[in-house]
């Protein structure tokens, strides 16, 4: 069957008065114009502060009528609406959020570790997966896992990386540990499809732990990580006719950032594929000039390889359009 496609998970951080308790059902955007719900109430716990600094993260010093501030977290943010634009791994200080509908009490909230988005399946992603599992018998241990984790939705690519040694191998492993990485799905799946998959003894290294039960209903912990985030930037430079949108620029950030998320982990960011993306998203372009880096100060019409373990992210900040 075709896979369906699946909304974004993550985590929602307040800050505000002490004591405030944001309800369930809010709704924030983020500066890209996508929409996300806090699906449980949060309290935001008093910090014994009239005033937190967070200059250093470019929002300046947050204070209220002097009253003490709190600060609240919850696990269990989704995306309001399907697909891997609404995916945004990553620290909480890069995805700042504006309430849909303001209250005075709410003073700064930041999104952040969103993941499991995916896209409706498309064909070669079908044929491929259906390419797989036509070769999977007989199968090793590793192809058998790698198999379980590509059959959890939003699961773009994985990466084992085995120490069968009895030493910490080079990359710090733990001497017989296999270390995972997963780009895409929800931690909770991915988490069941290794605890089914790997053998009964070996034991799985990562940061991130998820707890999972077996069918006698002990509890085990599992481990794996996500890929490295490598920063992209981009500039644009375009020449235009009058069919040129008054909000092109947006839009040619929003395409440029959409492609850059797509490239999976350990694939490459073609410049090139931006014309396309550009040319065929927005009307009224002439002429683009495009380069991207990982450098804002040293960009250039240049691909970007991925390292094996490594994830290409982007905001619309990180692209100039002129």
């Amino acid at each position: 069957m075709r896979r369906s496609p699946q909304a974004a998970m993550g985590s929602i951080k307040f800050y505000g008065v002490a004591g405030y308790v944001v309800p369930a059902g809010v709704m924030f955007q983020t500066k890209d114009g996508l929409i996300y719900m806090n699906s449980e109430p949060v309290t935001l716990v008093d910090t014994g502060q009239k005033q937190i600094d967070l200059t250093e993260q470019g929002f300046g010093v947050l204070s209220y009528n002097d009253q003490n501030i709190g600060i609240g977290e919850s696990k269990l943010l989704y995306a309001n609406g399907n697909g891997v634009k609404y995916n945004k791994p990553g620290i909480y200080d890069k995805y700042p959020a504006d309430q849909v509908t303001p209250v005075e009490e709410i003073l700064l909230v930041q999104v952040g570790e969103i993941n499991g988005g995916a896209d409706l399946e498309t064909d070669d992603q079908l044929r491929n997966r259906l390419e797989q599992a036509s070769q999977e018998a007989p199968s090793s241990p590793y192809n058998g896992l790698i198999s379980a984790l590509y059959e959890v939705n939003g699961v773009n690519a994985i990466k084992i990386v085995a120490n069968d040694s009895l030493e910490v191998d080079e990359s710090g492993n733990p001497p017989k540990t296999l270390h995972f990485y997963v780009d895409g799905g929800y931690k909770d799946d991915i988490a069941k499809a290794i605890f089914g998959s790997i053998a009964a003894g070996v034991q799985s290294y990562g940061g991130i732990e998820v707890r999972v039960k077996d069918i006698g209903g002990s509890e085990h912990s599992v481990y794996y990580d996500e890929p490295s985030p490598l920063s992209v930037y981009a500039h644009v430079k375009v020449e235009t006719n009058d069919d040129y949108p008054t909000d092109g620029p947006a839009l040619i950030q929003q395409a440029v950032a959409d492609y850059v998320k797509s490239v999976g982990m350990g694939e490459t960011v073609h410049y090139s594929y931006l014309y396309r993306t550009i040319y065929d998203s927005i009307p009224g372009i002439v002429v683009a000039d495009v380069t991207i880096g990982t450098d804002d100060a040293a960009l250039s019409p240049q691909d970007i390889k991925l390292d094996d373990i490594q994830r290409a992210t982007i905001t619309l900040d990180s692209v100039v359009v002129e």
